[in-house]
């Protein structure tokens, strides 16, 4: 698409934040608009990486927000203060019985994530905490001219090893096709079903 030369890229601001929750709500169009609990989930997602990251570039198409990574150094602090939106968008989540049990969904995710961090062997100095691109602006590079700007920061600092987290709700085979290597995964339920939703952890090295 014509439209793709028009992209550019660089770090976000603080400014760009109200263009960022624009951008997360765009990943769900399938989404009910009176669905204001996953709304404000989504938010307190990316609020809760925004806090912890010490990377953050996005993909900007004329005024909205195309794509967005963001990751960290493990040892450092995050460099996007965002701690009063989190808080908010975790106290609209705790209004409502169907946002308590979002949020309370949210925090399970994340121990599980956690658990199998804890049960790996393995050493890491960085974590890939999120990238997306537009649902329109898919398949044309702009994910992979993100991971490729974010693999040039670890190199810069000396990183060897990263780590992710992601779930079979994402497209999990993009890291696959990019050389991750996966190091886990957890089921719910953990019984075998024709259904189920699949927490995995991947690994990036740097180093042959």
């Amino acid at each position: 698409m014509s439209e793709n030369h028009s992209i550019s890229y660089r770090p976000i601001t603080r400014r760009d934040y109200p263009a960022l929750e624009r951008f997360i709500d765009r990943l769900s169009p399938g989404r009910c608009p009176a669905d204001a609990a996953a709304m404000h989930l989504n938010r307190l997602c990316l609020y809760d990486n925004l806090c912890q990251s010490t990377y953050a570039k996005a993909a900007v198409l004329g005024p909205r927000i195309a794509g967005l990574i963001l990751g960290r150094l493990c040892k450092s602090r995050g460099l996007y203060p965002a701690f009063l939106r989190r808080a908010r968008s975790q106290a609209a989540l705790l209004l409502s019985n169907r946002g308590r049990r979002c949020y309370n969904a949210y925090r399970l995710f994340n121990q599980t994530d956690w658990q199998m961090l804890y049960n790996c062997a393995e050493a890491f100095e960085g974590e890939l905490l999120f990238i997306a691109v537009a649902p329109e602006l898919r398949h044309q590079g702009i994910g992979l001219t993100l991971l490729s700007s974010f693999h040039k920061y670890m190199l810069s600092q000396n990183v060897r090893q990263i780590y992710l987290f992601t779930d079979s709700a994402c497209d999990f085979g993009f890291y696959d096709r990019q050389r991750f290597d996966r190091l886990g995964a957890c089921y719910w339920p953990a019984q075998p079903a024709k259904k189920h939703f699949a927490f995995y952890l991947y690994k990036f090295s740097y180093t042959p």
